[in-house]
């Protein structure tokens, strides 16, 4: 088999109607291992913050990881897809979609947040409330003179906001990035399908069993187009799971069923810009709780 009828199809997918999710799932490739090399590990944490020097030096590499995230997770691809002739922001989920229904389920989530905190406050579950926030692990009350329980207050809003603007990165990369190029594709398929089946049907349409196909299949529209955002959903559950080894073991296993509502959730509200919110809230109410039991704040 000659080396060109191999690389023929794989060149024309960068040209034709599959270019979205040819550059997706490269670029998704490229810049995990960017992020994991570059963004997070080598530079960051061994390098680029060790001049600093003294406390601060923990607090600011947190800092500079989340800056990094949404550099490499966010700006990089938007700016590709942005500047990129035939390829589309809102087909990767950059639109504002549907926002009523996003902002029902922010308000549902956000009360569920509040019972969360109280649980967690309550119950003193010592998985989360030692490790978070991260910026403060193994900081209390008797390290009344050191450079962070000093500062908290600035310290901890300063992370906050830093780390809201690390999830968009991170939910695009799972989100929009993944799954979007994929569920459109699989959406089109579906609607081609669905318009030969009718075409071919034009010729005995008097015929009773092709009517009542028919009928069968329009009631099956939605049931196919729910299917195949189920489907791409689970997409994102392998690598979100990988990224969250070394958390807290009930955080490691429930984010398998966090990446999946969280692609789902992304794909029925028609946009990412929910996931960011709703998984920032989580984040927060573990970092509040935690901090407030431990009269951090």
């Amino acid at each position: 088999m000659k080396f060109t009828k191999i690389i023929n199809p794989f060149i024309e997918d960068f040209r034709n109607e599959n270019r979205g999710i040819v550059w997706a799932f490269l670029s998704f490739s490229l810049l995990f291992l960017l992020y994991i090399y570059f963004g997070k590990n080598a530079f960051l944490y061994k390098g680029g913050y060790g001049l600093l020097g003294g406390e601060s030096q923990n607090y600011f590499r947190y800092i500079g990881w989340f800056f990094s995230c949404f550099f490499v997770f966010f700006a990089i691809p938007v700016i590709f897809i942005g500047l990129h002739p035939k390829l589309k922001l809102k087909n990767f989920g950059l639109g504002i979609g549907d926002y009523k229904f996003a902002g029902k389920i922010a308000f549902v989530f956000t009360a569920f947040m509040l019972i969360l905190v109280a649980a967690l406050i309550i119950f003193k579950s010592t998985a989360f409330l030692r490790y978070y926030p991260m910026f403060a692990k193994g900081i209390s009350k008797a390290n009344s003179g050191s450079f962070v329980m000093r500062n908290f207050l600035t310290l901890f809003l300063v992370y906050e906001v830093s780390y809201f603007i690390y999830f968009i990165g991170w939910e695009f990369f799972f989100r929009g990035l993944l799954i979007f190029p994929l569920a459109n594709k699989l959406e089109n398929f579906r609607k081609k399908s669905e318009k030969n089946e009718k075409e071919a049907s034009l010729f005995s349409v008097k015929n009773r069993s092709i009517n009542l196909f028919l009928k069968k299949r329009g009631r099956n529209k939605n049931k196919n187009r729910t299917h195949i955002e189920h489907l791409t959903a689970l997409i994102g559950v392998l690598p979100f799971a990988i990224m969250h080894l070394r958390k807290p073991v009930p955080e490691v296993f429930g984010s398998i069923i966090a990446a999946y509502f969280l692609g789902l959730l992304a794909l029925k509200a028609k946009s990412f810009w929910i996931t960011p919110i709703i998984h920032f809230l989580i984040a927060f109410s573990m970092d509040f709780s935690a901090a407030l039991s431990r009269g951090l704040l």
